[in-house]
């Protein structure tokens, strides 16, 4: 039989295995009390530099780690959203003893009506400025 398209022999070799060759992830230490100690961080609001000091893993692994993994680079995003939340809800729950906390809250919240800054709409239009600026050229 011609060798050609129907040339089982080369179909039934098996694909050489790659050697996972380099450094490991967080350089051979546990994977999963790694990542515990970095959420314990983030859940601080802690930055990515202060996750790895604590878990005593040098910034380029987590970089790395992060990159190959974007799930967990999302679920860190997450964690660090934790601290406002808990303030958010802290708020909340103590403005019906504190009048000044709610006022605050809405001065942000509801800025149009409740704020105290006043905005100033164009200068250069108030007439009474004009005036005082020519008197002010005069004068100089």
């Amino acid at each position: 039989m011609p060798k050609g398209i129907y040339d089982r022999s080369k179909m039934n070799k098996k694909k050489p295995v790659k050697k996972k060759v380099g450094r490991k992830c967080f350089d051979g230490k546990d994977e999963k009390t790694i990542l515990s100690k970095l959420e314990k961080v983030w859940a601080l609001d802690g930055t990515d530099e202060e996750a790895s000091y604590f878990a005593n893993i040098s910034t380029a692994s987590l970089s790395r780690y992060l990159k190959a993994n974007p799930e967990y680079k999302e679920f860190r995003n997450r964690l660090k959203e934790k601290p406002v939340l808990a303030a958010r809800q802290s708020v909340v729950k103590h403005m019906t003893r504190d009048g000044g906390l709610a006022l605050k809250y809405l001065e942000r919240k509801k800025k149009k009506e409740f704020s105290t800054r006043q905005e100033v709409d164009d200068l250069g239009k108030n007439e009474e400025l004009k005036k005082l600026r020519k008197k002010m050229k005069d004068i100089l």
